[in-house]
């Protein structure tokens, strides 16, 4: 055989493994890239049912109702608003104090305390929830979907 047709022969087997190769880098790649289109996918569903169970809980009539129920607050009366003259005379007070905590004591003033003797906390045991309804956030449910929210709200 002659010298150019194995020249050929040995470039056209490097071509090809060549082509091969990228074939299956674009293959992989466009793998990839479907991967992370679902996640993003997944993502924007759970983001949109946190807004929309985020727009239920911020509801003004149901954060009105909440607020009577555990807050009891009633109208600020005039007496309790504080006066000028009042602020300025607390600067002053706060402007002292910081001023005598900024000054060193003197060295014969400064008491060594002893070092506080350890003692294990005897802790009470957290109370129980009144009732478990199941998870109550998107993110104790990750498989909900916006429409399933959208149906437990009642809204159609």
């Amino acid at each position: 055989m002659r010298k150019t047709a194995v020249l050929w022969l040995v470039l056209a087997a490097i071509a090809g493994g060549v082509l091969f190769h990228t074939s299956q880098r674009v293959t992989d790649g466009r793998a990839e890239l479907d991967k992370i289109a679902q996640s993003l996918r997944k993502e924007d569903e759970s983001l949109r049912v946190l807004q929309a169970e985020w727009s239920y809980l911020n509801q003004p009539d149901r954060l009105e109702k909440l607020a009577k129920k555990y807050f009891r607050l009633v109208p600020l009366k005039g007496s309790q608003f504080a006066k000028p003259d009042d602020l300025e005379t607390r600067l002053e007070e706060e402007k002292v104090a910081e001023n005598k905590e900024a000054a060193p004591p003197p060295a014969a003033a400064v008491k060594i305390k002893p070092p506080p003797q350890r003692v294990s906390p005897v802790l009470a045991p957290a109370p129980k929830p009144a009732r478990d309804d199941g998870p109550k956030t998107a993110a104790e449910q990750p498989h909900r979907s916006f429409g399933d929210v959208i149906n437990s709200l009642g809204v159609r």
